[in-house]
């Protein structure tokens, strides 16, 4: 690769990293993306801002031709690397995050015209490096949670479980559904590695299954296919990973512990929470524990260990690590005797309410809140207003406390301009007022 060549992906490389969730400075993802972006993509791709954006005004910020630049758009969503959203009746371009977006979206399908054997055996290598798995979890909110399987709540606290901790209610609630192959087992296949469970079982929904539908990514499934995967997977005592928002989730993927990258990756590195868990924890019931080990095999985290136990004579119990259980109920279902349910954590973990919140909170905790406010450093505005929310983030709670209501205005004037600034300090719509996008140490004390 030229000097000039590798200096093309390297600001592709930093430009996907300026996202919440973001992309390794490693050599073996760069070589990925130079397999997946021509260097005229990259070049463009680089320039795209971090907001939806029209063809017309995208055109005047690339320079590319408006006609020109729309045949690259779209066979680049073709391939998963751009994302295209319709709105009345105008269309609107957005640079695919790394994930979950460019490096799924390039093995959801069989496909010939990029090299997927070559890719996926350099993914599976990038993926066991610290510095993909800190790009992408580096963080405490992520952008997957876990649902519990239905049915292995103790029953006195079922009135508790809320819609978005239900598979079959968000599935129920989709305006579409779309299926595609599981990019981690499709990745283990094409590595020549074994794999039991299912390849077709990844849903999305509404506006992604839609995109995915659109470009051939995946296929157009009705709501009974979508509980079947669901009950289907969860017999097989696989982890229901879903979309970590309460409104309108875009993905539940199915996973196993044998292919399923977060799983691999939350088993062989402990520093890196790599899914959120659910509201459960296990528990065993001691005097029904027979100590058979089926629920330590099936736990897909290996939160599960066989106890000896001396009382009233030797034996053996299961015990689980709370520190670790990720309130799956894999182990629920899979016990014979009855001995273990879920029950509710004592502190609820806090779902974001939208896409947005869970971006704003993700950019925040992994220090990316201006890069994503103030994207263009062609703009003064956007370069003071880096400088500015930088230094305020860095203040002492106190100070930032006593400045906040001034720097919210001073922020929202910046980005939006005046008239805009005072509308939205009204409606309460700036995201350091809003407690949905409040970090842990926020004045707010949510």
């Amino acid at each position: 690769m030229s000097g000039h060549h590798h200096r093309t992906y390297h600001h592709l490389e930093k430009r996907l990293d300026a996202y919440p969730v973001g992309a390794p400075s490693a050599p073996l993802f760069r070589k990925v993306l130079s397999m997946l972006f021509s260097r005229e993509e990259a070049e463009m791709a680089t320039k795209m801002p971090p907001q939806l954006t029209d063809l017309s005004a995208l055109s005047r910020r690339t320079g590319v031709p408006s006609k020109k630049l729309q045949n690259m758009l779209e066979k680049m969503a073709d391939r998963g690397l751009v994302l295209d959203l319709e709105k009345d009746g105008k269309t609107y371009y957005i640079l695919a995050p790394t994930v979950p977006g460019i490096i799924e979206m390039t093995l959801m399908r069989e496909r010939d015209d990029i090299p997927q054997k070559e890719i996926a055996e350099l993914l599976y290598h990038s993926q066991l490096d610290q510095r993909f798995l800190r790009a992408v979890f580096g963080g405490d909110t992520q952008f997957g949670r876990v649902l519990p399987y239905e049915g292995t709540i103790v029953e006195k606290y079922h009135h508790q479980v809320a819609s978005y901790e239900r598979g079959e209610d968000v599935i129920r609630e989709a305006r579409a559904i779309s299926v595609t192959l599981c990019y981690c087992r499709h990745e283990k296949k094409l590595n020549e590695e074994e794999c039991t469970h299912p390849l077709e079982v990844c849903t999305a929904f509404n506006t992604a299954a839609e995109f995915l539908v659109r470009h051939d990514l995946g296929r157009k499934i009705e709501k009974e296919e979508a509980l079947d995967i669901l009950a289907r997977t969860g017999e097989l005592g696989m982890v229901h990973v879903i979309d970590n928002v309460r409104q309108r989730p875009t993905f539940i993927c199915h996973c196993c512990s044998c292919s399923c990258g977060i799983m691999r990756a939350f088993r062989a590195f402990e520093e890196f929470p790599t899914v959120v868990s659910s509201n459960y924890l296990a528990r065993v019931e001691a005097d029904k524990c027979i100590g058979c080990g089926r629920c330590a095999r099936a736990c897909p985290v290996g939160a599960i260990n066989l106890e000896k136990i001396w009382e009233p004579k030797t034996n053996l119990r299961a015990g689980v690590d709370k520190s670790i259980c990720i309130g799956c109920g894999v182990c629920v279902k899979s016990c014979r005797k009855d001995a273990l349910k879920l029950e509710p954590r004592k502190e609820r973990k806090i779902t974001p309410e939208t896409t947005f919140h869970r971006l704003a909170l993700m950019a925040m905790e992994r220090g990316k809140l201006a890069d994503l406010m103030f994207y263009d450093p062609t703009k003064v505005t956007h370069r003071v207003g880096k400088i500015m929310l930088k230094s305020f983030l860095k203040m002492p709670l106190l100070k930032r406390a006593m400045l906040q209501k001034e720097f919210n205005y001073v922020t929202m004037k910046i980005t939006w301009g005046s008239k805009n600034a005072g509308e939205m300090a009204k409606a309460n719509l700036n995201p350091f007022s809003n407690p949905y996008l409040c970090h842990h140490d926020h004045p707010c004390g949510r």
